[in-house]
């Protein structure tokens, strides 16, 4: 019976062939555009959801009011506000402070005599593994970024420089400063499209870049993230801080 109906299906469609491929063509314009917005949604719905601790990890952005409306915003924010947070509010567990490097200029490495021009570049402080935990697939989170003369590169940018991911140990050339000699102490795991920043290198920053106490107000560009601990609420600590900046610092 089954090759009966097939059969009539066939002639059917060879009597009416304009009109089979009306529907044939409607039915597999429908389903590319299911299976597309389908893809679509589930890229946007996962945006940064591969965070291990993305319940508990925020970003702390600088939003300024003129008049009773809001003039300017901005993710950066001023270098006080890490130990702002820290000294102040017991929810906060982990903190990190890092300066993305301009990205129309990005900074020179060199292995094997070749030259990589790297723009996906943050300059950051020791805690940054720690406050992004899920990043690293090689390395001591808590070390890794322990000594001026180290850098972590994604397995993207490890398979491109040394042909493998497996690069922990290895030297590059940091063609800066005297071209210095720098240890690859970690790789991460290659940020997906949908993550709100794209990243291959992470350093730390020179202890020059760390402003005086009296001014730590003034310096700003500064990215902030943080973690809080468990069973903190972070529209709840969201509130808190914006009321104890008004109250305290304006």
């Amino acid at each position: 019976m089954l090759q009966s109906y097939f059969k009539i299906a066939y002639r059917h469609l060879i009597k009416y062939k304009v009109f089979s491929l009306i529907n044939i063509a409607g039915l597999a314009i429908g389903i590319a555009s299911a299976f597309l917005i389908t893809q679509y949604l589930a890229f946007e719905m996962g945006y940064d959801q591969f965070h291990e601790n993305k319940d508990e990890l925020f970003r702390v952005t600088y939003e300024q009011s003129k008049d009773g409306g809001l003039k300017n915003t901005s993710a950066g924010t001023f270098y006080g506000v890490a130990e702002f947070m820290k000294e102040n509010f017991l929810e906060v567990d982990k903190v990190v402070r890092f300066y993305k490097w301009p990205a129309n200029t990005g900074l020179l490495f060199m292995v094997d005599n070749r030259i990589f021009n790297e723009r996906n570049y943050f300059l950051a402080e020791g805690s940054f593994f720690e406050v992004f935990p899920s990043l690293l697939v090689q390395g001591n989170p808590s070390t890794c970024l322990s000594d001026p003369n180290v850098v972590v590169i994604s397995e993207r940018l490890a398979e491109n420089m040394f042909g493998t991911t497996d690069v922990v140990g290895k030297t590059m050339t940091y063609m800066a400063k005297g071209n210095q000699a720098v240890l690859v102490t970690g790789v991460m795991k290659n940020i997906p499209g949908n993550s709100h920043f794209d990243l291959d290198v992470v350093r730390p920053f020179d202890k020059d870049w760390i402003p005086p106490v009296e001014t730590r107000w003034q310096y700003f560009g500064w990215h902030t993230y943080a973690t809080l601990r468990k069973g903190s609420s972070i529209e709840d600590f969201e509130h808190t801080l914006n009321v104890f900046i008004i109250d305290t610092l304006i």
